[in-house]
C-alpha cells in the first residue's frame, strides 16, 4: 500500500507521466484513489492498494492548514492477535535502539516534553479570571479560541 503526497499532478489524464504512472500501478493490479485532494482540483495525494487489502469509506476533508485535504479511509485488513507473541514483542522492544537509548521513563518524558512544547508553540494556554463574582473558578482557554 502506498499512501501520501507523490508531488505528481495527476489531474490531466492526457499527460504522458500520468498515463505511465497509472499504467504502472495497473500492471501490478493496484487500485487508486480517484478523487481530487487539492483545493484547486488536483489529485496529488494518493492511496494505492492491492485489491486484496482494499480500502473503502474514503473521505477527503477540506483543507485547513495546507492546500491539500486530509485523506482518510478504512482498510479491509485483519490482524490475528492470537498469533502475536507478547513476550517476544516485549523482548524485541527492550532490545531496540530507542528503548536502550531512553528507557521507558525517558521515552515518556521525551514524548511529554515534545507534545507540551508543540502545544505551547501553537496553542498557548491563557488564564483569565472571571468578572462574575458568583464564579470563583479560574477559567482556562486556548488562545485564539472564540468564547
Amino acid at each position: 500500500m502506498i499512501i501520501g503526497d507523490l508531488n505528481v499532478y495527476f489531474k490531466d489524464s492526457s499527460k504522458n507521466y500520468t498515463i505511465s504512472f497509472f499504467n504502472l500501478i495497473s500492471s501490478f493490479g493496484f487500485e487508486h484513489l480517484p478523487t481530487s485532494t487539492h483545493n484547486k482540483g488536483g489529485l496529488l495525494d494518493v492511496i494505492i492498494s492491492n485489491p486484496s487489502v482494499g480500502f473503502y469509506d474514503v473521505r477527503v476533508h477540506p483543507p485547513l492548514i495546507s492546500d491539500h485535504g486530509l485523506v482518510t479511509c478504512s482498510l479491509n485488513v485483519k490482524i490475528n492477535y492470537k498469533k502475536l507473541n507478547n513476550d517476544l514483542i516485549a523482548n524485541n522492544l527492550c532490545d531496540s535502539d530507542v528503548y536502550l537509548r531512553y528507557g521507558v521513563v525517558g521515552l515518556f518524558n521525551l514524548c511529554d516534553s515534545t507534545l507540551c512544547g508543540l502545544f505551547d508553540q501553537h496553542a498557548p494556554l491563557s488564564v483569565e479570571k472571571t468578572t462574575n463574582e458568583k464564579e470563583s473558578l479560574v477559567q482556562f482557554r486556548m488562545s485564539g479560541e472564540k468564547t
